[in-house]
């Protein structure tokens, strides 16, 4: 479709809502006027049509990202509160998923029962980061590992919903899935039972409320179930787990957005710190003086017995350069200095 033709549509969307350029690519996609992973080509298209005054920029909802924020993982010690206090199955399973596979909440909602193949340890995501899609190959499909921990909690999950199509079906429409606002809810109240429920920050947002569009205030915790698959990414990295084995499992399309976590993992920085710094340091030669006793620095100051041939034969060694030389000859005996000197250029 040519790039005018484009631009009309979305002025046509966003005559009806303000919306963000991956919503406007959405849209689009669902009505079928572009093709799937032609989002750069779309976020590219509204950009000239906003530069060329072709599209209104304040129809538009632009989001600015903080620069170098570093996203929050658990530590291991949080993690074990967590399960200790944990006392729903179905937030403890949805919480297994998100920190052993990697999952999105939204992805864990909408997991099938037929999507776990507990035999070969692997888990099906389907329609990632788009579940209410209308239209074939529009959203983005992976295989995660099924690590073994989780084999057995899944296990018996299954035996306690008994069948079904969703893993974790709604309790008022067994036959849909349970909405993420219930998951959230409920972890969010784990949480506060663990004493993670830190606010971060307050923004505004429009939301609707008995029907109607209103400004409203939403408060976004440090910790949250994204938390969860920042954890788990983390976590494989520290271990050892290639980057682009945790970007597949991850679903991201560009390795770097995976390379984030190798900012907020620090265990390779600090293991080969620890390394470097493994060796005593020998900030002074063991023959030097400054290594000696006090009493025996002195007498050698005073008396500067065998200094000079000390100096000249560590020189003549290679043990030091010229420049350290005469440093050290200058400390031991200033008054000789230029004399010894000439008498190493000359010999």
């Amino acid at each position: 479709m040519e790039q005018n033709l484009i631009i009309g549509e979305i002025n046509k969307l966003l005559e009806a809502e303000k919306m963000t350029r991956k919503s406007v690519y959405e849209n689009l996609l669902s009505k079928g006027i572009v093709k799937p992973n032609s989002e750069r080509i779309v976020t590219e298209t509204i950009d000239y049509g906003v530069q060329e005054g072709l599209i209104a920029k304040n129809r538009l909802i632009w989001f600015r990202k903080k620069s170098g924020k570093l996203p929050v993982t658990f530590t291991i010690e949080q993690v074990v509160n967590i399960f200790d206090r944990v006392d729903r199955p179905k937030v403890a399973v949805a919480i297994w998923l998100g920190l052993f596979c990697g999952l999105r909440v939204s992805e864990v909602c909408n997991l099938r029962v037929a999507d776990l193949d507990l035999v070969n340890r692997r888990v099906f995501v389907r329609d990632s980061k788009n579940s209410n899609r209308s239209k074939q190959g529009y959203g983005k499909d992976r295989i995660v590992t099924l690590p073994e921990i989780a084999v057995s909690p899944l296990k018996k999950w299954l035996e306690i919903i008994q069948g079904g199509e969703w893993l974790f079906p709604s309790m008022s429409q067994p036959n849909k899935p349970i909405l993420e606002k219930t998951i959230l809810e409920q972890y969010r109240y784990l949480l506060r039972t663990c004493g993670l429920d830190e606010a971060e920050y307050v923004t505004s947002c429009k939301a609707r409320i008995h029907g109607k569009r209103r400004e409203t205030q939403k408060t976004v915790h440090k910790y949250r179930f994204h938390t969860l698959r920042h954890t788990y990414a983390t976590y494989l990295l520290e271990k050892g787990v290639p980057l682009e084995h945790i970007q597949k499992s991850l679903g991201h399309n560009q390795i770097d957005t995976t390379l984030i976590y190798a900012k907020v993992s620090n265990t390779k920085t600090a293991q080969l710190v620890d390394e470097a710094f493994s060796v005593p340091l020998r900030l002074t030669s063991k023959d030097s003086f400054l290594n000696k006793p006090a009493e025996e620095r002195k007498e050698n100051v005073i008396s500067n017995v065998g200094a000079d041939e000390i100096l000249k034969q560590r020189l003549a060694r290679g043990e030091i350069d010229i420049i350290t030389y005469k440093r050290l000859l200058a400390e031991i005996n200033p008054e000789k200095t230029i004399n010894v000197i000439h008498t190493v250029k000359d010999s």
